[in-house]
């Protein structure tokens, strides 16, 4: 193998954070509730002049327990190491900027996302970020809140930065662009490729569609990432298996708010 096919064959993943909440699942099962995340920033302004994220108000965030099995799926179909996926205590702030992702072909990260439309800012300014394991004391380095402006400092290459979080590709807020801060910090990082979501995801549904994506490109390298997420999200459309007598996957609310930004490309 080369070195570009083992950049292309790595894979790292983050998720399932421990927090303190009711461990539940995500999305569309449960009626697509809302997060409440109005409280998680505090009062500490950081150097960089954005405020630290209150660790006590993180824990009180609801545990996701399917998006370790949606990471593990990953790994699995990968072929990659146990060692590729940090869960838990070990999914943390500090373990995502400390990691060499630099040579890493697809990132994916499981947790919450929250926009900076979701947060109620004390001082200094709030922006989207992603939820991990918080700290016991929050620091600028870590606070269990890896915000926007933090994912730029990334050394990234990947061919796939996958977040399976609620609402990564949708705007901050009424007059803001319409991709998020955070999606595009993403690739001011380095990531070719993002998977993002448009609203709250579904644990099941997400978990089968980004594994499903990730397979149909292993199967076939000519599948260009568009053309599978595609036949993914056909898939997610015509699987019965989940279904029920109120809800089923056919509903636009499991297959459609996942969406591929950038080349397409593998």
């Amino acid at each position: 193998e080369t070195q570009d096919d083992n950049r292309r064959n790595g894979f790292r993943g983050f998720g399932d954070p421990t927090l303190n909440g009711v461990a539940e699942t995500r999305g569309a099962s449960r009626g697509l509730s809302r997060l409440d995340a109005s409280t998680v920033m505090g009062n500490q302004i950081s150097r960089s002049g954005g405020a630290i994220a209150d660790i006590e108000a993180l824990r009180r965030l609801t545990r996701l327990p399917g998006t370790a099995d949606e990471l593990e799926n990953m790994r699995q179909v990968l072929g990659a190491p146990p060692s590729s996926v940090l869960l838990g205590d070990d999914a943390t702030e500090t373990a995502v900027r400390t990691a060499d992702l630099s040579n890493v072909g697809i990132v994916a990260f499981a947790t919450h996302g929250l926009m900076a439309s979701d947060l109620s800012p004390r001082q200094g300014i709030v922006e989207a970020g992603l939820v991990f394991t918080p700290p016991g004391t929050a620091s600028e380095d870590d606070d269990g809140f890896l915000a926007a402006s933090e994912v730029t400092a990334l050394r990234l290459n990947a061919t796939w930065v996958i977040l399976s979080a609620c609402n990564t590709a949708t705007s901050d807020g009424d007059g803001s662009y319409g991709l998020s801060g955070l999606a595009r910090a993403f690739f001011y990082a380095g990531a070719r490729n993002l998977l993002a979501t448009h609203w709250y995801v579904d644990d099941a549904a997400s978990a089968f569609l980004t594994v499903r994506t990730i397979e149909l490109q292993r199967e076939d390298n000519r599948l260009s990432g568009a053309a599978a997420l595609q036949q993914a999200m056909r898939e997610v459309r015509n699987n019965s298996t989940a279904d029920s007598e109120t809800l089923t996957w056919a509903h636009p609310a499991f297959w459609a708010p996942f969406v591929l930004i950038g080349d397409g490309a593998q």
